[in-house]
């Protein structure tokens, strides 16, 4: 079935306009909106009414309902910007009061109150749509910046749980759009990322603020192919319209949106950003080889007469067979030297960053959080604590687990002459045997699970009969086969943000000049 969304959208190509007339007179005289609906209607997408202009008393209402009449008869879809939001039982009496009094077809409304305050609107119709409040343009709204509990922001988590509360419900679901003011650039490319790494496609968005708010042209190419730009006082103040009539001022909009709107820029996901970020750093965070063949320097840069693959493996005495073996195991990306291998990770130098940086730190402590809840879900469990295993996991496993409120400890192998005072931390109050502390590991970069296994035998050591540990979360697993089993033999089961072959389809298909076409070659042949 057709909603009001599918009705924007086919108007908005139809027209080639994604410009609505705001309708917000601070004067309280809505004679000049009357000409602009009958005459400019077909270079506007929708017509965005303020209900709080009009709400001072009975005439002025009247008058909103008459607009909105008018604006359907010329065909336009109408927007009702009333940002209602409350309990279920409320939200129904405003709901059915607001589809009596003006029938718009679309709404904006507040989410803090979670679906209670979107059904109603919802049910009311099968056709009418929601913009949920996320991230507005007032300079004081500081509050939608802070960091939540999945380690994202207020109004990127809105976003998320606005699109967790109908998700079984699709002819609900798919009618829900967010309000984003166009001054927040940064949060609109924030949500477009979370959006792309989630699987939502083509949020809708609604996006006041230019002209009077100082919106930014950038915006527009963030904003995706379903955002839509009320403008009003740039339609209908001189000082705005300098001169212009204000279809002369539809026209202009018109076509500085859609010049925008042709450089439209593909968001990458949350974990393709956090790739193309560190790769940036150069080799502070990610280290590249693409040398055809490093083996012989290595061998006599090295002098060494032995050598051991990630496997533990001793390799040949004999120079040449020795040279051949760890050529081998170079294709395969299983050593451990630096010097060798292809993509070697320094995660740690993330918690060098200075602050314009720091939301990389931001982006690895979410999706660190997104896999502990989504593996807590799946096994129907709660982790009391988390083990973080330094140097690399450090900078964005500690804001992990802060955001998701739990307490953290870090195990080092020295750990064992402190016993007692580690033990402190590695268990709750009160554990026991009959009741004990589970606890995840939390790694940078796994290869061969080396470091996973000491610090679980560690971990299991220090913690006794008090603790379960069987989970360790990696940022990047770089074996599936080899670490996955490891692990399990050892009784614990290991999650990661991305595995070995997504990281590198993502170099792969990177225009960083890092990534050399020998390089690009060379990650295509094997692991």
């Amino acid at each position: 079935m057709q909603h009001n969304f599918d009705r924007l959208e086919q108007d908005a190509k139809r027209k080639n306009s994604h410009l609505i007339l705001g309708i917000d007179p601070k004067d309280g005289n809505y004679e000049p909106y009357w000409g602009i609906i009958e005459q400019c209607h077909r270079g506007l997408a929708a017509i965005k009414i303020n209900l709080a202009f009009g709400e001072k008393d009975v005439e002025t209402r009247m008058c909103i309902d008459q607009l909105i009449g008018l604006a359907q008869d010329c065909g336009l879809v109408t927007i009702l910007d009333c940002k209602r939001g409350d309990i279920m039982e409320t939200q129904k009496k405003y709901a059915q009061a607001d589809d009596y009094n003006f029938g718009a077809d679309i709404y904006t409304l507040h989410g803090y109150p979670g679906p209670d305050a979107v059904q109603p609107y919802l049910e009311q119709d099968p056709n009418f749509c929601a913009y949920v409040m996320a991230a507005m343009s007032p300079p004081g709204s500081e509050l939608q910046e802070l960091m939540t509990s999945e380690g994202i922001r207020v109004y990127q988590q809105v976003v998320l749980q606005a699109n967790k509360w109908f998700g079984d419900k699709p002819e609900l679901h798919n009618r829900v759009g967010f309000v984003v003011g166009s001054t927040k650039t940064k949060a609109v490319k924030d949500i477009m990322m979370m959006c792309r790494e989630y699987g939502i496609e083509d949020p809708h968005f609604l996006c006041p603020g230019f002209a009077a708010q100082g919106g930014e042209l950038e915006f527009i190419r963030h904003a995706g192919k379903n955002a839509f730009f009320p403008i009003s006082s740039g339609l209908i103040e001189e000082k705005y319209l300098k001169g212009r009539t204000p279809a002369e001022a539809i026209k202009d909009w018109n076509k500085i949106i859609n010049k925008e709107r042709e450089q439209m820029v593909t968001t990458p996901t949350m974990k393709e950003a956090v790739v193309d970020r560190l790769l940036g750093g150069g080799e502070n965070f990610i280290k590249l080889n693409d040398d055809p063949d490093p083996m012989k320097r290595f061998v006599l840069k090295k002098g060494r007469n032995k050598f051991k693959d990630a496997t533990g493996r001793e390799l040949s005495k004999d120079r040449e067979h020795q040279i051949e073996e760890i050529r081998q195991a170079f294709k395969d990306g299983i050593l451990q030297d630096n010097d060798l291998t292809r993509v070697f990770f320094n995660l740690r130098d993330v918690m060098g960053l200075e602050e314009g940086d720091q939301e990389v730190v931001d982006w690895m402590a979410h999706l660190y959080a997104k896999e502990i809840l989504d593996a807590e879900k799946r096994q129907g469990m709660k982790f009391q604590r988390f083990a973080i295993t330094p140097m690399g996991a450090l900078g964005a496993g500690i804001p992990a687990v802060r955001a998701l409120k739990r307490p953290h400890f870090i195990i080092r192998p020295e750990a064992k002459v402190t016993h007692d005072r580690v033990v402190g931390g590695i268990k709750n109050k009160g554990a026991s045997a009959e009741n004990p502390t589970r606890i995840a590991i939390i790694e940078d970069v796994v290869t061969t699970s080396g470091s996973v296994l000491e610090q679980l035998d560690l971990a299991r050591e220090l913690g006794g009969d008090n603790v379960i540990i069987e989970d360790v979360f990696a940022y990047v697993k770089r074996q599936e086969e080899d670490c996955v089993g490891i692990c399990a033999n050892a009784g614990a089961r290991l999650h990661s943000v991305m595995d070995w072959d997504y990281f590198t389809s993502v170099l792969r298909n990177s225009d960083n000049p890092r990534i050399t076409p020998q390089l690009k070659d060379q990650l295509g042949m094997g692991k």
